[in-house]
């Protein structure tokens, strides 16, 4: 149900911390409160193509939360561009997949277009730069077909020091987007010279946002060794506020990435909205509708804390 906003003379005024009033206007069970939040939710909006849709405003997004319109108060775009390092695991883990890993791979660089200056990297039989830094796909598309299971161990320890040191070499301006690391990577038998210790530390230092696709193939090494890594690859992704993926089939690798690349690496936007105070907002109460043709809305999660808005009359 959809309620009509409250006319002039009877809509409240709020006062959010520092003076800046606006009107409320969608649901009349706001009204009887004393205070409301106002709460954030990160959304990629993508057209039919599934290209990403920049220069949207705030009367272009429409949100109902459980069924309820409300008030969008504020919209900031958030352009995803600038440094991605993409770290592939060429080991023996995917000697039997290494066709399906190409085409994995140039599907999420199609994705991914030129909005990432990329590196990237294989760690089976010892890490290597293999392109970049370069934001052209036909380049990193030809590199990626060049690419060659061993069999061998991975070397992700390894890589994890070895671009970190690398990250921290190079000179930014203040204010541009952290690194983004995506990690490509099975559950093969880790070789590394580095320790987990060491590798988790240079991750950290680097302030990269890291991305971690999984694969639980067979089994394989010594099984403390992958605890260790796996718990480095939580460890990061969840710090650092990325995403961690387990694949339990290698058949679902290309439409992992390809969600990776269209979800969370394109333009999104930060959409705040004015809700109760409580329930608790999910992002499952969330339906979020564009005002432009072909668009399609999706639901990134909500970002944590809210603003408390006390009510008043004018």
């Amino acid at each position: 149900m959809r309620y009509r906003p409250l006319s002039r003379s009877s809509s409240w005024i709020l006062t959010i911390a520092g003076g800046v009033i606006f009107g409320l206007g969608s649901s009349p069970a706001l009204v009887q409160d004393e205070a409301f939040a106002i709460r954030t939710a990160l959304i990629a909006v993508a057209d039919a193509d599934g290209a990403g849709i920049e220069g949207l405003q705030r009367e272009d997004f429409e949100i109902l939360e459980r069924g309820i319109l409300r008030d969008v108060v504020e919209v900031t775009e958030e352009g995803i561009t600038g440094e991605l390092y993409l770290l592939v695991d060429t080991s023996v883990a995917f000697e039997p997949h290494v066709f399906l890993l190409r085409k994995s791979l140039r599907a999420f660089v199609d994705a991914l277009g030129s909005r990432f200056r990329v590196s990237l990297y294989q760690f089976g039989s010892r890490p290597r730069l293999l392109a970049g830094p370069t934001a052209d796909p036909v380049e990193l598309s030809r590199e990626i077909g060049t690419m060659m299971a061993h069999p061998d161990g991975a070397y992700l320890l390894d890589a994890l020091h070895e671009t970190a040191g690398a990250m921290t070499e190079t000179e930014r301006v203040e204010g541009t987007p952290p690194v983004r690391v995506v990690i490509v990577t099975g559950s093969g038998p880790e070789l590394s010279q580095t320790s987990d210790i060491r590798a988790l530390e240079d991750g950290r230092t680097t302030g990269a946002v890291f991305d971690v696709i999984r694969y639980e193939g067979a089994q394989a090494g010594d099984f403390l060794q992958r605890a260790k890594v796996d718990d480095v690859l939580n460890r990061l992704s969840t710090e650092s506020g990325g995403s961690l993926n387990t694949l339990l089939s290698v058949n679902a690798l290309e439409s992992t990435l390809v969600r990776l690349a269209s979800e969370q690496l394109r333009p999104r936007y930060r959409v705040s909205f004015l809700t109760e105070l409580s329930p608790q907002t999910d992002s499952a109460d969330l339906q979020v509708t564009v005002r432009r043709a072909g668009a399609e809305a999706v639901v990134i999660g909500l970002l944590p804390g809210e603003r408390r808005v006390e009510s008043g009359r004018p």
